[in-house]
């Protein structure tokens, strides 16, 4: 029987080291290049493959980003699962070719450097409460004041339908989720595409054929809903915060069938 101790003590370890040298990385990415992360989930769960009636574990860390007061620099280690099934075959489709197989996000954590290095487990942070299943972090950017921190969750419950959420994280109130959820209600989520003031942030929610953005506004702590793209083209948009390591795979882990 796999145990979710294992997954978190596997995580603890990628914590305890910055340099591993098993540590597999992935491209170079800008924290806005939608199509890296995109790829990068599709990485992962093809390292979920194994024998279809065990389980295979993959731990890997996200990129890390500075804040743009220079003060901290974050990033998020995570631990996800394939689960097999007595009666798993090798087939299917898409990146896992196994089936049936189930999906588990057992442990992550948020990982902030500065003055010294604090670990925050998601759970505690309300991740779970908002996404099931499969999910895997990256941060994508800072507010400009650096207090909040954009996150971008790529969730998949059977590997194969993809959707993409946001969090946004306080760190003046110990990097709790904002209630806040951009995108919620579109098949696919949504995109991240930047600041227009200090405090508003854009997200694209078009999808099947209609167009619409959302914006989040920070001070208010609400969102409300644009459908003009020529608004969002006369804006500029910024993005703040310094990529400085990408993504990387830097375990995995296979276990006989219980």
């Amino acid at each position: 029987m796999i145990k979710v101790w294992i997954g978190v003590r596997s995580l603890l370890n990628i914590a305890a080291s910055f340099v591993i040298s098993s540590a597999i990385p992935w491209g170079t990415a800008l924290a806005q290049d939608e199509l890296s992360f995109k790829n990068f989930s599709i990485e992962t769960l093809s390292r979920l493959n194994g024998e279809c009636r065990g389980s295979t574990e993959v731990n890997y860390r996200s990129q890390r980003l500075r804040s743009p007061d220079g003060k901290t620099s974050i990033y998020f280690n995570g631990v996800i699962r394939r689960v097999g099934q007595n009666t798993s075959r090798r087939g299917g489709v898409g990146s896992i070719k196994c089936d049936p197989y189930k999906l588990e996000t057992p442990a992550g954590e948020l990982v902030i450097e500065g003055e010294t290095i604090l670990t925050k487990n998601l759970s505690s942070l309300g991740f779970e409460r908002r996404f099931s299943g499969f999910y895997i972090v990256n941060p994508v950017a800072f507010s400009p004041d650096s207090r909040y921190l954009i996150a971008r969750v790529d969730v998949s419950s059977n590997g194969l339908d993809a959707w993409t959420g946001y969090a946004v994280l306080d760190s003046q109130k110990n990097y709790q989720l904002l209630s806040l959820d951009p995108c919620k209600d579109t098949d696919f989520g949504g995109e991240y595409k930047g600041f227009t003031s200090p405090f508003e942030i854009i997200f694209d929610c078009s999808a099947a054929g209609e167009v619409y953005f959302e914006v989040l506004n920070l001070t208010r702590q609400s969102i409300s809903r644009i459908t003009s793209r020529s608004w969002v083209a006369n804006n500029s948009l910024r993005s703040y915060g310094s990529v400085f390591s990408t993504f990387e795979i830097v375990r995995v882990q296979q276990f006989p069938r219980r």
